[in-house]
């Protein structure tokens, strides 16, 4: 079961994938398709955003069982933080978290990413599939 706020599409992106692609701006031994220089503010993202809707579809396919997706109200789910021990300064700054991505304000993706790997960054069907076989 997901319990969490509403939201919206985020690229969910992979620390490893993360870390390869800055590795690889750093170093400087790579260069983009179609010559591209990069200069300025990178945004390194997944190529696609998801929800936690369909995080919980993955999470289905990837076991055969029905992980539930459950849509509790704001207010309710600070309430279930609190419950938990979260101060609730911290539940409500977290909260921000989801109403920015109900807005749209993280649905950016793009594919630079992949073109620093030079291969196509892990998905969060990888990452699940992956925790499910540690």
């Amino acid at each position: 079961m997901i319990a969490q706020p509403q939201d919206g599409p985020v690229p969910y992106t992979d620390r490893d994938d993360i870390a390869e692609a800055t590795a690889v701006v750093l170093a400087g031994d790579r260069v983009l398709a179609g010559d591209r220089v990069l200069a300025g503010p990178v945004d390194l993202t997944a190529p696609a955003a998801v929800t936690f809707e369909d995080v919980a579809k993955f999470a289905s396919d990837l076991t055969g069982g029905m992980v539930e997706r459950i849509v509790p109200d704001d207010e309710q789910w600070v309430a279930a933080q609190l419950t938990a021990g979260v101060p609730e300064e911290t539940a409500r700054l977290m909260l921000t978290w989801y109403q920015a991505a109900r807005a749209g304000h993280f649905a950016d993706a793009g594919p630079l990413l992949a073109d620093l790997l030079g291969r196509e960054p892990r998905t969060v069907a990888d990452r699940l599939a992956a925790g499910l076989t540690a």
